[in-house]
């Protein structure tokens, strides 16, 4: 019977095994742009025919949005719990109403954890990959403003 090489035993204490998902969740590929954006919700703006209302409700996010998102990351860094479920409220609505279904899922995460945990810990796990969600969502908004626009 061939044996086996030792091997190191594993660390599956609770900080080893979040260090683990941490880092799978920052080197895991990015989604494809569908699962993004929410064209659908694009088009039922669109479909208002109000001429350029997609295009002004990007440009406010745009604005908005970037403010957010460090805004929420400044309130977990700094353990502030209820600032950083506010300020993930605030923006998971323009998110939404724009079709970042995704982004608004994590944001809505990050909230419901802050209320029913209260941990600085698990908020700042739930908060994980939200600047680069929504760095993802913009560029895929700005995408889709080029093509409405036809530039």
């Amino acid at each position: 019977v061939p044996t086996l090489p030792a091997e190191e035993p594993v660390d599956l204490s609770a900080t080893a095994t979040l260090t683990l998902l941490d880092a799978r969740l920052l080197t895991e590929p990015a989604p494809p742009e569908s699962s993004v954006l929410d064209r659908d919700q694009v088009q039922s703006i669109r479909g208002l025919g109000r001429p350029q209302l997609f295009e002004r409700l990007c440009a406010m996010l745009f604005e908005t949005g970037p403010q957010s998102v460090r805004a929420i990351g400044a309130a977990l860094d700094a353990g502030d719990l209820d600032a950083a479920a506010a300020a993930a409220h605030s923006l998971k609505s323009a998110v939404n109403n724009l079709g970042g279904r995704r982004l608004a899922e994590m944001l809505d995460a990050l909230e419901d954890t802050v209320r029913e945990r209260r941990e600085v810990q698990a908020a700042r796990r739930a908060g994980a990959g939200i600047g680069q969600a929504y760095a993802q969502l913009e560029q895929a908004l700005r995408d889709e403003a080029r093509r409405g626009t036809g530039t």
